[in-house]
């Protein structure tokens, strides 16, 4: 669809709701019985979903976009790829002195919490406009149109994942401490800078905890630390 420049209402049995303005890139989920949306005001790019049934809108994610950069957003899909969210979005109207192949039309793929562009595809925009796209399944839906032309390609997509990166944590060796020491800090750290939580084994022996580790009983424990991600 062609982005909405004025207010866009959904119409339902409830009597509708105003989407907003500057709407653009709408889908529709009969499992959910839900509406996703985007929004572009010329600076900022956000994704809404609306429930037909309790006639709510949530919002999910916000954030710049440099249309400077990238062009004007038209379409999007939400996807779930290996447990990351991203965000398609296609686009129209790109510079022409961008530094790979130069094209006006892109398909970025973006993270949707942080809108971290992960890969992109971008296609010749001489004859023909990206106008929309939708995902499923590993094939990609894109909908070009220029004036009464109108085409539909669909190519396999894979949509980005981030790679893993290997983390490292020092945890120097523990003194040996006294039943009734008070609780103490052991001295780990991660070169993610990622916070570490302590566990100690077995759980009755020790107290886990986000800070400190206290002893509760005589004899020998092991103390482990983690961190997220």
């Amino acid at each position: 669809m062609r982005p909405v420049t004025g207010s866009l209402t959904v119409i339902n049995g409830n009597g509708g709701v105003d989407l907003g303005d500057h709407v653009f890139g709408i889908g529709y989920d009969a499992g959910l019985n839900k509406l996703g949306f985007g929004r572009f005001d010329g600076s900022t790019m956000s994704f809404h979903t609306y429930d037909f049934a309790t006639d709510q809108i949530d919002d999910h994610a916000g954030f710049p976009f440099d249309s400077a950069q990238y062009g004007t957003p038209t379409g999007l899909d939400y996807v779930n790829h290996n447990g990351n969210w991203r965000m398609l979005v296609s686009t129209k109207n790109g510079p022409k002195e961008m530094p790979w192949d130069p094209s006006q039309n892109f398909i970025l793929d973006m993270d949707a919490e942080t809108g971290e562009v992960g890969k992109f595809k971008n296609f010749d925009g001489n004859s023909l406009k990206l106008e929309d796209l939708s995902y499923n399944s590993g094939r990609l839906a894109s909908v070009y149109e220029e004036g009464s032309t109108g085409l539909v390609q669909v190519d396999d997509f894979t949509p980005f994942t981030r790679p893993k990166i290997e983390q490292n944590i020092l945890f120097p060796v523990l003194p040996s401490k006294t039943y009734g020491d008070a609780p103490f800090m052991p001295e780990a750290s991660a070169d993610s800078d990622l916070p570490l939580v302590f566990q100690c084994l077995p759980a009755l022996s020790g107290v886990e905890g986000e800070t400190s580790v206290a002893t509760v009983s005589n004899g020998w424990i092991t103390t482990r630390s983690r961190e997220a991600g």
